[in-house]
């Protein structure tokens, strides 16, 4: 299989992927409900906060080997000194497992101060037992990410996302299993653990045996080291970044509201990680092809052109997920987690509004590693995170879930909107405006079309059925995509979908916009640099 096709079936297995995953979290949330109880289900989210927080030690190296391992041999490196880069990594990766267990020791002793107030005596006696299990699994899981980063450098993805397809059924069907037998949090990361280890032991034996990847631990190169951790901080501040936004909200509900309170808030975040996974699959794919791009001097307006390609495709995607929840959300909350859980469709509108454009625009962020240019936006993000932590505590104490959301919206907004946007325009040398102008046409035809089934919906009396919430989903699913070809698809964009659905003599023209200037060739050309401008 061709690269072409590794990354076309790339985006459709990692969709099926995501799929799955999503799909197996939405099934086991409510039986973990059912079987743990709020405050156990809340218990187990509010430890995975502290999970999350350790991987960051991480530092962005599985994200850094990927780039720098494509760029060494899309520049000719040899196997040996490639062998040399993996070994270098894995040192890293060594001295990051002392602090891991440092840090979980750190956590393991400060239970009482977090949560002392909030928690009963025997949640607190679990959460630390499941801190030092948490504890073992990070310090597991980030060597791990070595032998995945390399099966994506080589552009792999079709075992790759075939083996996250696995990962996805086994771990809900491994923690259900576990909790029906010993109901307990404790019980659910276990599990967690155990199958997390296969998953690891699975890559590693890929990338031995079917890539032939090699290791070794000789000398450092002190010249690439200096500059994989520099690429790396960025990508470490991003990350943490992101637990702030996305974990630190539960860390700041359970300490004030108690574990209870965290079950109603994770019902909200477990919606929109399924929201972001289905959002940033074509970012994860295109990471290798950009940065070979960049390697081989690809010109601002090639990198511009496949930036609003992708966005396209990314706002459709996006604003049907954000307007299906919009019509349909209520009543899916209602019959997955129960009605008592209402306030989480407003948590999860705050988030999603507030990820709107950053998700569209998630190729930027790919740019941005490929050509070593984090630094701005990591800077930015940072102190919008800590603004977000500030303004996060009192929100908490007076408005509860929904003051820590808002909070959370509006820092997105300033960070996501004109700041990063000006820097990708003025200091990338991007194309914004024509990426704007790209994609206001699905913007504009699916917002029409929710504000058309909104007011239908509306008119209509509510149903607690999920037969029938189902079938009016999938109406309006099908309505969508049906429009979506017939009034936003260009002809190229037609040709790329019947490629990878595999039905190349079905191309149809007749939809085309005159003056386009995108192939339907540069989402998937195997020579980046095929074609350039000087």
């Amino acid at each position: 299989m061709n690269l072409a096709q590794q990354r076309a079936f790339g985006v459709v297995l990692n969709y099926l992927s995501i799929g799955v995953s999503a799909a197996a979290a939405f099934v086991y949330v409510p039986v973990m409900l059912h079987v743990l109880g709020v405050r156990g289900f809340g218990l187990y989210q509010t430890i995975g906060s502290f999970a999350a927080y350790m991987t960051i030690l991480d530092a962005g190296l599985g994200v850094t080997l990927t780039r720098y391992y494509a760029w060494e041999k899309a520049k000719g490196a040899s196997q040996k000194q490639l062998a040399g880069l993996v070994g270098m990594v894995l040192k890293v990766y060594g001295m990051l497992d002392i602090a891991v267990v440092l840090l979980g020791a750190f956590f393991y002793s400060s239970v009482t101060l977090f949560f002392g107030a909030s928690f009963s005596p025997e949640e607190l006696e679990s959460a630390r037992i499941m801190l030092i299990l948490v504890t073992i699994n990070t310090a597991i899981t980030i060597p791990g990410n070595a032998f995945n980063a390399v099966i994506n450098a080589e552009e792999r993805f079709v075992f790759s996302r075939l083996l996250s397809v696995v990962r996805g059924i086994l771990q809900p069907l491994a923690i259900i299993l576990t909790i029906l037998v010993s109901p307990s949090a404790v019980s659910a990361v276990v599990a967690l653990l155990v199958v997390n280890c296969l998953y690891i032991l699975a890559n590693a034996l890929y990338a031995k045996l079917e890539l032939g990847v090699k290791i070794s631990m000789g000398r450092w190169n002190p010249a690439l080291l200096k500059e994989m951790m520099k690429f790396s901080l960025y990508v470490l501040f991003s990350l943490i970044f992101d637990q702030i936004f996305w974990r630190t909200g539960q860390v700041i509900i359970a300490s004030w509201l108690g574990s209870a309170a965290v079950a109603t808030y994770s019902v909200a975040t477990t919606i929109v990680n399924a929201y972001i996974l289905f959002s940033s699959t074509i970012f994860v794919v295109f990471v290798p092809k950009l940065t070979q791009m960049v390697a081989k001097g690809s010109s601002r307006r090639k990198l511009s052109e496949l930036f609003a390609q992708v966005g396209r495709v990314q706002a459709l995607l996006v604003s049907l997920i954000v307007t299906a929840f919009i019509i349909f959300g209520r009543q899916f909350i209602a019959l997955w987690a129960g009605p008592e859980h209402a306030i989480a469709y407003w948590v999860v509108l705050c988030f999603m509004f507030g990820m709107y454009v950053p998700l569209i625009q998630n190729l930027g962020a790919g740019i941005l590693q490929a050509m070593n240019a984090q630094k701005f936006k990591t800077v930015i993000y940072l102190l919008l995170a800590l603004v977000n932590v500030a303004l996060s505590i009192p929100a908490v104490r007076y408005f509860g879930y929904l003051g820590c959301s808002l909070v959370s919206m509006l820092c997105l907004w300033v960070g996501t909107g004109p700041i990063i946007n000006w820097y990708y325009s003025r200091r990338l040398g991007l194309d914004i405006r024509m990426f704007f102008r790209r994609v206001a046409r699905p913007i504009i035809a699916s917002w029409a079309l929710c504000l058309v089934f909104f007011l239908l919906f509306s008119s209509i009396p509510t149903s607690e059925n999920w037969g029938i919430l189902t079938i009016e989903v999938l109406i309006y699913v099908a309505v969508f995509s049906a429009s979506a070809w017939a009034w936003v698809l260009e002809a190229e964009e037609k040709r790329a979908l019947a490629r990878i659905f595999g039905r190349r003599k079905r191309l149809v023209d007749s939809a085309a916009i005159p003056g386009t200037a995108y192939s339907a060739s540069s989402l998937d050309s195997e020579d980046p640099s095929q074609g350039e401008d000087a």
